[in-house]
């Protein structure tokens, strides 16, 4: 019964992700509450898992997956040297979920591996998954398996540490 309540609930998060995304907080609090005049029990619902830092679909339905395997899934996280990234799972783990409209030339390819570059200085090492690897079951095992490759501490704080001027 729950997980068919999540399913029910999921395309109306998705859909008020994409339209509160770069909107003030307020915006979203007025649908919100006009949704909870209509249905409490939805609206609470909604509320727990609707982001405005969300930019896809793909974005949110890898975030709603990771939440309800027990995952801690931050979106749009804006990281100092690495700038904003889709995901910060565990704190520890950038995931990055990329659709080939906005990674398809050289520059972006480019850009990409500097900023998974920055971020592994940092400590934090990045999956990295294409549109095709982007389904919900895919990126959980994908981000369960790298995880356990990296355990909390594995890279050793470097977070503090400045950042290497040459290689």
């Amino acid at each position: 019964r729950e997980a068919r309540a999540q399913r029910a609930t999921q395309p109306a998060v998705a859909t008020l992700d994409r339209v509160a995304h770069g909107r003030p907080e307020h915006f979203l609090e007025m649908i919100l509450c006009g949704v909870e005049s209509l249905n409490p029990a939805r609206a609470a619902a909604i509320r727990v898992d609707v982001s405005r830092l969300s930019r896809s679909r793909i974005e949110t339905d890898a975030r709603l997956a990771l939440r309800r395997a027990g995952f801690a899934a931050a979106p749009g996280v804006v990281i100092p040297g690495v700038g904003e990234v889709d995901l910060l799972v565990e704190g520890r783990l950038v995931v990055e979920l990329d659709g080939y409209a906005y990674h398809k030339d050289r520059r972006a390819f480019v850009t990409d591996r500097r900023r998974d570059l920055a971020a592994l200085w940092l400590g934090l090492p990045t999956v990295r998954l294409p549109y095709e690897d982007s389904q919900p079951v895919t990126v959980v095992r994908k981000v369960a398996a790298t995880l356990r490759q990296f355990p909390p501490g594995a890279l050793a704080c470097t977070r503090s540490a400045r950042r290497p001027t040459a290689i």
